[in-house]
């Protein structure tokens, strides 16, 4: 090109933005005797007129090339599959979208909103910075006016915005529910799960947004799963639920993963909501409640606490099986990481393994690992003990009488009604997931006794001698049922209980408690299992009240103890020198 027009080339990109360089399409499109190749395009097309990132105004023609270019390299993202999911109707979208196309530098200002933005939302909070930086350099500029809807309700997700200026309200079948600063992000969660938009979102006055289209999108947080695919995988492994799928399973339920972060007081899920999705807690505690307030930015106020979940839990079984809406809200208490996975992409993965009975030794692993009684095995031993569950159906409204007294019960669907105390009054109310009657199992001289009548998850303990009375629900209920002698049985499988099978489960129980205790002293954990068994066979229960005398200073010692609950003192010449507690030993030295 002459040099005149080289000159007046710098000119325009040196005047458009101050801290960025021009588009090398842009200088290359100036050939001799092609000036009509960089006419201006249409306002709404091709030229920036937005406030830069300085507080100026500017509005500058660039040629066709540029914009051609970008729609030609969003296509090559494109995938067939998903074009033909979304029908020829929605193919259209992006055209309309075209109109509303702007040609827009971001200054450092710009990308900071944006990246802020980016930070903040959910599904792109464990981002990199490399991989929020490619997504802010993909965003285009794109402006409404008034009253215009950038994403209709129904419709398949495209493009993952984030709001630069202006106003959007957010509604769901026609009512309000929430409105959109500059720096919120909406759409991701379209992409992702590939399902239609919950929302309409409508400009509110003149609006801008910035936009990256969905397959760009997707590539970059695809990329940053497979990147942390061995951490998940090894978190799946520690998921109760999925603790009988075989390798094969795991590794396509992993690669179905997507990443999301919830900060404290963030609502998962809403009570009342239709579900979508399945959720694995990585890191961090929830609390589940019913009732409350939703409030539209995403917090929930007042309600009652359910449980808690923790790592390794998982929550939305129900809505997987029966395509029911939340029957609770899940409220993050502080920062907190989740696994989440679609129902459709669940049931493609698992196939005829997804079953109810997959979700129903879920319910009994989490109430054995939540009860004081069976917390001290460790997961192998509590999912064994799990499949020795028994499932039993009650009709709307009967009385429940085979299991108290006896049985350790887990609510696997339905619901139960139980009275506490001779006097029948207001009935309490227990769901999915609720259980009962683990005391009864576990004989009263056992050697690790329980200390507190408290739960891991914080929930009080539901006894026998309260519940006088239990009847299903209006729908009947469905009970997960753990007899004293199945336990038994499982425990000598296992090789915790005698494995000649004598004695009764009671004793089979009590010594499994007794090795488990044993395992917890360093000095016998190098044992093997049949020294073990002996050593635990020669143990006995002692019980000393408070200010008795277990041994004697100078006295010829015979015996060794190990504290199954309480303290002692240890006094020497007649001063206290320390106090031993649970698990802690003595005598081993005389």
């Amino acid at each position: 090109a002459p040099r005149a027009e080289r000159q007046t080339a710098r000119r325009v990109s040196i005047f458009c933005s101050e801290d960025e360089e021009a588009p090398s399409s842009v200088t290359s499109s100036f050939r001799r005797g092609s000036l009509p190749s960089v006419l201006s395009v249409p306002s709404t097309l091709g030229s920036e007129s937005a406030d830069s990132d300085y507080g100026g105004r500017i509005t500058t023609s660039w040629p066709c090339a540029p914009l051609l270019g970008r729609r030609n390299r969003r296509s090559r993202h494109s995938s067939p599959a998903r074009a033909k999911k979304i029908g020829d109707e929605d193919e259209r979208e992006p055209a309309k979208l075209a109109l509303r196309r702007q040609f827009r530098r971001k200054g450092e200002r710009t990308r900071q909103l944006i990246s802020a933005a980016l930070h903040q939302d959910r599904l792109c909070a464990l981002l990199e910075d490399t991989e929020i930086q490619s997504l802010v350099d993909s965003m285009e500029y794109f402006a409404f006016e008034h009253g215009e809807e950038v994403v209709q309700q129904g419709d398949a997700g495209r493009y993952y915005f984030v709001t630069h200026e202006g106003r959007l309200e957010v509604s769901i079948n026609g009512q309000p529910v929430n409105m959109l600063a500059p720096g919120m992000a909406f759409g991701a969660f379209a992409l992702m799960y590939d399902c239609p938009c919950s929302a309409t979102v409508t400009t509110k006055g003149a609006c801008a947004v910035w936009g990256v289209d969905g397959p760009r999108f997707q590539d970059v947080l695809k990329a940053n799963i497979q990147k942390h695919y061995t951490e998940n995988r090894k978190f799946l492994d520690s998921v109760r639920l999925f603790s009988t799928l075989s390798p094969k399973l795991k590794d396509g339920i992993c690669e179905a993963f997507v990443s999301e972060v919830f900060e404290d007081g963030e609502r998962v899920v809403t009570q009342g909501e239709t579900a979508r999705c399945m959720y694995f807690v990585k890191k961090g505690e929830l609390r589940v409640m019913k009732g409350g307030i939703a409030h539209a930015n995403g917090t929930v106020e007042g309600g009652e606490l359910v449980s808690w979940l923790r790592p390794g839990d998982s929550f939305g079984e129900n809505a997987l099986l029966n395509r029911e809406p939340w029957g609770s809200a899940v409220v993050a208490s502080g920062r907190c990481k989740l696994l989440c996975i679609t129902c459709e992409k669940l049931e493609m993965v698992l196939g005829a393994a997804l079953s109810p009975k997959l979700f129903e030794q879920s319910v009994v692993l989490a109430g054995l690992w939540n009860s004081p009684h069976f917390s001290a095995f460790n997961y192998a031993q509590q999912a064994a003990i799990a499949r020795a569950a028994e499932v039993r159906e009650y009709a709307p409204n009967a009385r429940i009488e085979d299991i108290l007294g006896e049985n350790f019960a887990f609510v696997v669907g339905g619901q139960v009604f139980g009275w506490r105390g001779p006097a029948f009054g207001i009935p309490e109310t227990f769901g999915h997931g609720f259980w009962f009657g683990d005391h009864t199992i576990v004989p009263r001289d056992v050697l690790t006794e329980v200390e507190e009548e408290t739960s891991r998850a914080g929930r009080p303990l539901v006894h026998e001698e309260d519940l006088t009375r239990v009847v299903a629900g209006p729908e009947g209920c469905r009970l997960a049922v753990l007899a004293r002698q199945d336990v038994a049985r499982a425990l000598r499988q296992l090789g915790l209980a005698d494995a000649g099978g004598a004695g009764s489960a009671d004793q089979a129980i009590e010594h499994a408690r007794k090795i488990l205790l044993l395992r917890k002293i360093s000095i016998f954990r190098h044992l093997s299992q049949q020294q073990t068994d002996n050593l635990v066979k020669s143990f006995k229960l002692h019980t000393f009240w408070r200010g008795d005398c277990v041994i004697h200073q100078a006295t010829g010692g015979s015996t060794f103890y190990v504290i199954a609950k309480g303290e002692v003192r240890v006094v020497i010449d007649g001063k206290s020198v320390r106090t031993l507690g649970k698990n802690a030993y003595f005598g081993e030295r005389a």
